[in-house]
């Protein structure tokens, strides 16, 4: 692994039952990205999360029991809306 990182990191996903091209994949997304943010939401019987990428695109993700799952995206203009909500990482200094 110290060799080749990336071949140890696919291999692992394979040993995983993981896509082979899922780390490509992460960090198409990510790289290119400059501000991350994370806004709760506040659902009565399934409380979520929303990952918002440059204010531009948002992935939503709804809590079920111990877990969260993957619900969808949406593409639109985020440059106002956190700022009225409470963000997940605000009291962390």
């Amino acid at each position: 692994m110290k060799q080749s990182p990336n071949k140890g990191f696919r291999l692992a996903a394979h040993l995983q039952g993981l896509p082979e091209d899922i780390f490509a994949t992460a960090e198409d997304l990510f790289r290119s990205t400059k501000c991350v943010e994370f806004v709760p939401l506040r659902g009565k019987k399934h409380p979520g999360i929303m990952i918002i990428l440059d204010r531009k695109f948002s992935l939503w993700f709804f809590r079920e029991d111990d877990h969260f799952t993957y619900d969808g995206f949406e593409i639109g203009d985020y440059s106002e809306w956190p700022e009225r909500q409470q963000l997940v990482f605000d009291k962390i200094k």
